[in-house]
């Protein structure tokens, strides 16, 4: 019962008991964390960061810089950070072999991609601008045709959507794969729906959402900030998909008509409704 908690009402969950599951998540973060330190000195939860700002992250901006296919431009300056890293390494001693994967190769790598992101912040601003729709707005059919062996694994619309833009990569996909473009359109509608009905359900009850409606408002705005780089697509959607419906179940019933019996909402002709579970007006 996931209203009255939106609403501010007193939870079933005990706040005791949220806490502590909140605190070994955080635990369990840190402590990996900590191990990264020890063992490769690099406090990060993970080196895919630093991976994503440069192959992803730099290699787009310089892409849109030049006006190139961001492929092209991604496999050009792993080029040249091998060639840069191998100077550099010469100079300070430093070992060569699976640089990517040693500190010091992971630092220089962090290093090359912010003098490319903090040189252009305007070009940083778009693309991540342009990734949070995709992550919003991607109908994601391509991810379950490739589930059922209809579409390849590398389609290549990525690179398409990044180089010519969004319209360029719909074109393709329909000239090479028909049906997966219907699908498309059809996951497009449902997921427009979700995201008009959640819309609706927070403009009807801002008033009076209690801290956790905001909680998970919050969450899911943070969520599509962290995962709005050009490498955005509907599988980054994924995590923030339950909170989503929650909103767009409360802007649902409100849209349906009184029921004959004067109920606020007639789920069904005649059906009663609970109306404890139903948000406050």
């Amino acid at each position: 019962d996931v209203q009255p908690v939106v609403h501010g009402a007193q939870p079933r969950l005990h706040p005791a008991v949220a806490e502590a599951q909140q605190v070994r998540a955080a635990g369990l973060c840190g402590l990996w964390v900590l191990r990264n330190q020890y063992v490769h000195e690099l406090p990060v939860f993970s080196t895919i960061g630093t991976t994503n700002l440069y192959h992803y992250e730099a290699s787009a901006v310089v892409a849109a810089r030049d006006g190139q296919p961001w492929l092209t431009v991604r496999d050009e300056m792993q080029r040249e950070l091998d060639h840069a890293y191998i100077e550099h390494a010469q100079k300070h001693n430093l070992l060569i072999e699976n640089y990517q994967r040693r500190p010091e190769g992971d630092r220089f790598i962090r290093a090359q991609a912010l003098k490319i992101l903090l040189a252009h912040p305007a070009l940083v601003a778009q693309i991540h601008a342009a990734g949070a729709t995709r992550l919003l707005l991607d109908p994601g059919a391509t991810e379950s045709a490739r589930l059922l062996g209809v579409y390849p694994a590398q389609g290549g619309l990525l690179n398409v959507a990044l180089s010519q833009g969004l319209g360029a990569a719909l074109k393709k996909l329909l000239g090479e794969h028909p049906g997966v473009f219907a699908l498309t359109l059809i996951f497009g509608l449902m997921n427009l729906m979700l995201w008009m009905l959640a819309a609706r359900g927070v403009a009807w009850h801002w008033r009076t959402m209690g801290a956790g409606g905001w909680l998970l408002l919050a969450v899911i705005a943070y969520h599509v900030v962290l995962g709005s780089g050009p490498q955005a697509t509907a599988r980054f959607r994924v995590p923030i998909v339950p909170l989503v419906a929650i909103f767009a179940a409360m802007g649902l019933t409100r849209s349906s008509p009184s029921s004959p019996d004067g109920n606020e909402i007639g789920l069904r002709n005649n059906a009663p409704v609970n109306k404890s579970i139903l948000p406050h007006a």
